[in-house]
């Protein structure tokens, strides 16, 4: 059918609103399903978002709140509750920070660093510690001293004072009593006289040593470090004497607070210390030794981690790179091998040279623990080092338990081990030894020291550093110095 185009735009023209109403109606018929598709998603994540909110409304209505030190209440979380619970976290963070800090303060207590030119120092070379070993040396044995006149230590007179002594009163007594020359113009009552008088000298010798002594115990029960002027100490072994010191007069002084200040011997609850030796002494792995001087250094045999630091300051560990001995790159025991390789890898300063020339030691994660180990579990880690030391005392028998739990007191110690046996006090007396009227027993004690790196690392030479599994710090050498001074 043929459509006159002129007739239907007349048509069009004389009824344009119709003929408008018709081109939408169709439009809406075709574009109708497009449109409303569209439109029914857009309704749909709109629906979906307010159903969203309204449970996450439900739930901040429906939900409870606990605030630190309260039951939990169900509550609308609101800003006053929001700054409550904020200040409450902040309180207790402070007080986590004092707690921490206060055991930090208690754990080095009164040990100080003996040479703060030693510790932790410069890399200083052989030459100046052939020159400062001599002296930190005698620093040692001068604080060793201290500590024993601190804790009013003190021995029975020697043998040869009491012989001395007691010549000048048998001779007294023979020419101002009995008026006789020798011992051979005596009776026999006379004789008897004179052993009785003597015996009873010698026990008032004894008594006036005991009533002026607060602990029997010597230098040499101690065992300070000896020098050797013929051989080269490293820094390693120079910081593991002022650590041994450190560890010894901690429990020293822990057996001074258990006696109290005014107590002599005869009442005193620990009367002699016998014997004392300190174990796992830097003992997590081999010093952190120079792989540039391994290769020209002599191999020393590691010592395993119970082996006592011996007497005299013989090091359980040998003395770093070649400075006096062994020290290969050896890995710490039970670990994967350090952390890092050892050798000087080239370029930097002197002081990143130092650094790089450490192997550091693989070391347990903080708080770790072993129970193989020992009851308490505890093991050298990133957070402390454990430190055993073992000491064989005369105790008073009937405070025995006060004594012990006395010990580990308001200190970081514990006693992991222990035995009791029979004193010989009768043995004892003949030498000298008063221990009073109360029954005494020997008592071995192993007791574990904790050590907190957060303190102790502050004064460890790298070498030491490395060996426990701390980065070594960058530290200017001398010679770095002079070079930076007159550059």
């Amino acid at each position: 059918m043929n459509l006159d185009t002129k007739k239907v735009m007349a048509v069009v023209r004389s009824n344009l609103v119709i003929a408008i109403c018709v081109v939408v109606i169709i439009g809406a018929l075709v574009g109708l399903p497009y449109v409303s598709e569209g439109f029914q998603e857009e309704v749909a994540k709109a629906v979906e978002k307010k159903n969203k909110s309204y449970k996450d409304l439900k739930k901040i209505k429906d939900g409870k709140v606990t605030i630190p030190g309260a039951s939990p209440v169900k509550v609308v979380v609101n800003r006053p509750i929001i700054d409550r619970i904020q200040d409450i976290a902040n309180v207790r963070k402070d007080q986590s920070t004092s707690v921490l800090t206060e055991a930090r303060t208690q754990n080095r207590g009164s040990h100080a660093n003996l040479d703060d030119k030693l510790f932790p120092g410069l890399e200083l070379p052989s030459y100046e510690l052939q020159v400062e070993a001599p002296r930190f040396h005698k620093r040692i044995i001068e604080e060793y001293k201290s500590l024993l006149e601190n804790i009013n230590s003190g021995m029975p007179p020697s043998i040869e004072t009491v012989m001395k002594s007691l010549e000048q009163v048998q001779q007294q007594f023979l020419d101002r009593d009995l008026k006789k020359d020798s011992m051979d113009e005596l009776e026999p009552g006379e004789v008897e006289m004179i052993r009785s008088d003597l015996a009873a000298r010698r026990l008032d010798l004894y008594l006036r040593e005991a009533e002026s002594t607060g602990i029997y115990l010597d230098l040499d029960i101690l065992s300070p470090p000896s020098f050797d002027e013929r051989r080269t100490y490293s820094l390693y072994e120079l910081f593991q004497w002022q650590w041994r010191f450190w560890v010894i007069s901690e429990v020293l002084e822990a057996f001074k607070d258990v006696n109290g200040d005014n107590t002599t011997v005869l009442s005193a609850p620990i009367k002699r210390v016998m014997s004392i030796a300190v174990r796992d002494l830097m003992a997590l792995g081999e010093p952190g030794a120079k792989a540039s001087s391994s290769s020209s250094s002599s191999p020393s045999a590691p010592v395993g981690p119970s082996a006592p630091i011996g007497p005299m300051g013989s090091s359980a560990i040998g003395p770093v790179g070649s400075q006096g001995g062994g020290g290969g790159n050896q890995r710490a025991p039970g670990g994967g091998g350090g952390s890092r390789p050892g050798g000087f890898r080239g370029g930097g300063s002197g002081a990143d040279k130092a650094v790089e020339e450490y192997e550091v030691a693989s070391v347990p994660e903080a708080g770790s623990v072993n129970f193989d180990t020992a009851i308490t579990g505890r093991i050298s880690n990133a957070l402390y080092d454990v430190v055993l030391i073992d000491v064989t005392l005369i105790v008073d028998k009937d405070n025995l338990a006060d004594t012990l739990q006395s010990l580990v007191n308001g200190r970081f110690l514990t006693v992991r081990d222990l035995a009791i046996d029979r004193a010989m006090a009768y043995e004892d007396l003949s030498q000298g030894f008063l221990y009073g009227e109360s029954p005494v027993v020997k008592l071995d004690l192993t007791i574990e020291t904790i050590w907190l790196r957060s303190w102790t690392q502050d004064y460890m030479p790298n070498a030491v550093r490395a060996s426990l599994g701390i980065q070594p710090l960058k530290i200017e050498s001398e010679e770095d110095s002079e070079e930076d001074e007159f550059s």
